[in-house]
């Protein structure tokens, strides 16, 4: 009941519907119109030619009155034969007028008080018509026309009064007759325009199918993209009101979708930044924590250094002592590389500054590597940057682009090719801004080092940079390359990112600040 209650409101609502009603009113309220104006015109006609046409009828009788006149004057015995003459004339009135059975139009004569002389019902000397207050405005006007009903009817009364005989000549007519062809006029009039209007109906339907029909699509299509289905397909519109709404939903939802793809690339951006402001916080704490944790630990290892070689000087020590001794030696110097580099990776060691090229690191790490490399591996360099130096520590460099480059070769045990790649790229301020580096704005040299090998599993990319974390199997890596490199690149006010897909490989871009001084 509820859905045919919402069906019936909707019907209702609809702009097709108001729309026949509103036609449908609107002829309704001008054939009403119509009708009222066309009954006044027309009985304002009906009433002045129907007036003319019994005042003629009256001219007849007068005539006929004016005839019997002129022949009792020309006997000379007026006084003698006035009442046979009346008489007479009376008689061939009554012949005239009365001779038919239903009789509805009909002329009769009074004298001057209103008494009966001639009438097809009433008897001669009948005074009732002196009764009816009407008939009183007969002695002040003696020519016109009066209404007033009489014996149940409604009539209309054309009078004149023949002075010469002292009598007055009345034409009764019923009103039903008098306006009898205005009436059948008004109903041919209303059964034509209600005979017009049913075979207008279905051209009027069609017609607002046809006006609509876009107008409800284009509905529909607003309310889908409404509530998101922005996928719609807008039909094309012609030149006029529809065509231009079409267009305008048309541009709404182009606009729509151009704003949430920017709010969704805008909200990916964020996102990203979010993640990469928190990786390199994170990397920051784990930075300070490593750099003091190293340089205690440093503390710690100078001092059994320092024991250790003092035992060397110790002669009575047995040579199967000795080798012990040199064994703390070794393992102290190794403990102090692994020192060194948790001190450069928390910051805690100065980088020396000067131009490099970094082609020429590039290079120079290659010639290094080239004999350590799977030769399953292709190198593929392309030296695209115009502008290639900035200011660092060449060594450090070095060991990073060697770091990147050993790295995608493990992830290429059975050969793949391997791509160095550099290019200028200004980076403007949006990109500095989000950026987790504390980079500015200006002309940067790009590094892209990329494999074609196993690529790095999504679920371990936000810890790729951290000390100590490695892929690798227990025994095969300090965690520490990766590490180094991230806080090289961050010593040099430059930025690092990310790129990887399983199966299709990685790809590191980093970003130095060219030098454009000499």
């Amino acid at each position: 009941m509820a859905g045919r209650r919402g069906r019936r409101m909707n019907f209702i609502k609809s702009i097709k519907t108001k729309l026949i009603i509103l036609t449908v009113g609107t002829f309704i309220f001008q054939l009403f119109a119509i009708t009222i104006v066309s009954r006044l015109q027309l009985k304002h006609i009906v009433d002045v030619s129907q007036i003319t046409i019994y005042e003629e009828k009256i001219s007849i009788i007068i005539k006929d009155l004016d005839k019997a006149e002129d022949r009792l004057n020309k006997t000379g015995l007026r006084e003698i034969y006035v009442d046979d003459f009346q008489e007479a004339l009376l008689k061939e009135l009554r012949t005239t007028y009365y001779d038919s059975e239903n009789i509805e139009l009909y002329p009769f004569i009074t004298d001057k008080d209103l008494a009966m002389i001639l009438h097809p019902l009433l008897p001669q000397g009948d005074t009732s018509l002196q009764a009816i207050e009407a008939f009183q405005s007969l002695k002040q006007v003696k020519e016109g026309e009066l209404y007033s009903s009489y014996g149940g009817s409604n009539l209309w009364y054309v009078y004149r009064y023949y002075p010469s005989w002292e009598w007055y000549i009345i034409y009764s007519i019923p009103l039903e007759h008098k306006y009898a062809h205005m009436r059948e006029f008004i109903g041919i009039l209303l059964l034509t325009m209600v005979i017009l209007s049913l075979l207008f109906i279905p051209s009027l339907i069609w017609l607002s199918n046809n006006l609509t029909a876009p107008i409800i699509k284009l509905t529909k299509i607003t309310t889908q993209i409404a509530r998101g289905d922005l996928d719609q397909t807008i039909p094309e519109g012609g030149d006029d009101e529809v065509g231009t709404l079409s267009q305008s939903v048309a541009l709404m939802q182009n606009s729509i979708k151009e704003k949430i793809e920017s709010l969704n690339r805008e909200m990916a951006e964020k996102t990203k930044m979010e993640e990469q402001l928190v990786q390199a916080r994170k990397m920051d704490a784990i930075g300070k924590l490593a750099g003091g944790v190293a340089h205690d630990f440093n503390n710690m290892l100078a001092g059994i250094s320092s024991a250790t070689q003092l035992l060397t000087l110790d002669e009575s020590l047995s040579e199967e002592n000795r080798h012990f001794v040199e064994m703390i030696l070794e393992t102290t110097d190794r403990a102090a590389e692994l020192t060194a580099k948790l001190l450069a990776f928390g910051r805690k060691k100065q980088i020396s500054s000067s131009r490099i090229d970094l082609h020429m690191a590039i290079r120079d790490s290659l010639n290094l590597l080239g004999r350590t490399l799977n030769k399953k591996i292709t190198i593929n360099l392309q030296d695209k940057a115009r502008e290639s130096v900035f200011i660092g520590d060449f060594s450090a460099i070095q060991n990073s682009i060697m770091n990147l480059a050993i790295n995608s070769a493990h992830a290429m045990p059975r050969g793949g090719t391997l791509s160095i790649e550099t290019e200028n790229k200004k980076l403007d301020r949006d990109f500095c801004l989000y950026s987790p580096f504390d980079i500015k704005p200006g002309l940067y040299i790009k590094l892209m080092v990329s494999d074609t090998g196993t690529g790095i599993d999504p679920k371990i990319m936000d810890k790729i940079f951290e000390p100590f974390f490695t892929s690798k199997e227990l025994g095969k890596g300090t965690g520490l390359g990766l590490s180094m490199v991230y806080a090289t690149i961050q010593e040099h006010k430059g930025a690092i990112e990310l790129f990887s897909e399983v199966g299709k490989g990685t790809s590191f871009h980093i970003y130095l600040p060219c030098s454009l001084k000499e």
